[in-house]
């Protein structure tokens, strides 16, 4: 810098003439060129930008991920799986998740049967609800009774109309419509998910889902099958078809189920049900644990029979082993509900039920409104496993073999 300039700098004093005429020239000579060295400085900077770029790129290629086998990716994969429960069919979660990543990840994923052997499968339930119409909450027969009461005095152009213009029933509508295309792309995945699964045993858990809507007035939950808008009634079965359609596709693949969990109601899941023991070799594990079970001797269904069954989960109306198909002797985990029965009189059922399980190491029982809790506390069951017990209640008791 100029030596004249740096003393000024110093002090508050002004520049003579001839300082400011110097300065001047220095001043004009270097804003002549700051744009060179700006354009310069720009110039670097996109090197720079350029070179980062490449770096990154480099870096990419040479990541340690891309030199992984297929096989190994395939194991990562397996260890991003949910531990306590089945996957669902969501993109959030794997497998799905893991196949979206890029191409090569889909490939490893899709060529993995293993990924895909376990799926957790939401049906919709059928809930009784109110159908809203012009403010009234209506049950599906009271809003018969009522449309055709209108019917017959508008004439059936004149209440259909009016039934359709309804801000609740279009809202409705459209949710239904939801619904069902939901409910159409769930059965395509599930077909879809299980061929995935080659030959692979199968692990499926398959429950109840609620569907809701809501208007600007209230939140209802509805069934889709019953409480439908009237004038659409063609579209009425739509979803349960889907429902029923993946029950079937179920009984398809029965030959590969290894774990059943089923938490639909019985009437819902009587083709699985009804199959024989030869149609479900593989299966091993079995849980009846909707509350509709609870109405109807669950050990008396055709599949509980499997003789490969080693965990099962059951309702039985009492503790009784006469006309049960399960083999209790090869059962090594048993949860089982006792609803009914007069065994709080007669310890001697239980008794004989609980000796027909030779092998057990965990028991789990659960007695449904019992009313004689002394009876069930004294009652001496003696069976070849040594069952400690870890909990007792009056109404249900949890044993397990001690290691």
């Amino acid at each position: 810098m100029n030596p004249v300039v740096t003393s000024l700098l110093q002090t508050n004093d002004a520049a003579s003439p001839s300082d400011v005429a110097a300065i001047q020239r220095l001043l004009k000579e270097a804003l002549g060129l700051l744009p060179a060295v700006e354009d310069e400085f720009s110039a670097l900077a996109q090197r720079r930008k350029a070179l980062q770029a490449s770096i990154h790129d480099y870096e990419t290629v040479l990541a340690p991920i891309r030199l992984l086998s297929q096989d190994i990716l395939q194991y990562i994969f397996l260890l991003t799986l949910p531990d306590d429960r089945n996957p669902g069919m969501s993109s959030k979660e794997s497998p799905l998740l893991v196949s979206q990543v890029c191409s090569t990840w889909r490939q490893a994923a899709l060529t993995a049967p293993c990924l895909w052997s376990r799926l957790h499968i939401p049906i919709i339930r059928r809930n009784k609800a109110m159908l809203p119409y012009g403010g009234l909450n209506l049950t599906h027969l009271q809003a018969i009774t009522y449309l055709q009461q209108r019917q017959r005095a508008d004439g059936e152009e004149g209440y259909l109309k009016e039934l359709d213009d309804h801000p609740s029933n279009s809202e409705y509508n459209r949710h239904v419509r939801k619904v069902n295309s939901v409910m159409s792309n769930r059965r395509q995945m599930v077909e879809q998910w299980l061929k995935r699964a080659g030959m692979t045993d199968l692990s499926i858990s398959i429950v109840e889902a609620t569907a809701t809507f809501s208007t600007s007035q209230s939140s209802h939950t509805c069934e889709f099958g019953l409480c439908l808008s009237l004038s659409s009634k063609e579209a009425a079965p739509e979803w349960t078809r889907h429902g029923v359609d993946i029950v079937k596709i179920l009984v398809k693949y029965a030959s590969r189920l290894a774990v059943l969990d089923l938490g639909i109601p019985p009437q819902r899941a009587k083709p699985i049900l009804g199959l024989s023991p030869a149609k479900v070799p593989r299966l091993r594990s079995l849980r009846l644990w909707h509350p509709g079970y609870q109405s109807v001797a669950s050990s008396r269904h055709a599949i509980v029979g499997s003789p490969h069954i080693r965990t099962l989960r059951i309702t039985i109306p009492a503790p009784i082993i006469s006309g049960a198909r399960v083999q209790w002797g090869n059962l090594v985990h048993l949860a089982v509900t006792i609803h009914t029965g007069s065994w709080y009189r007669d310890p001697k059922p239980l008794r004989e039920f609980l000796s027909a399980c030779q092998n057990l190491v965990v028991l789990s029982v659960v007695i449904s409104k019992a009313r004689a809790a002394s009876s069930y506390q004294n009652t001496v069951v003696s069976i070849s496993s040594a069952l400690h017990v870890y909990s007792s209640r009056a109404d249900s008791l949890y044993l397990a073999k001690q290691s």
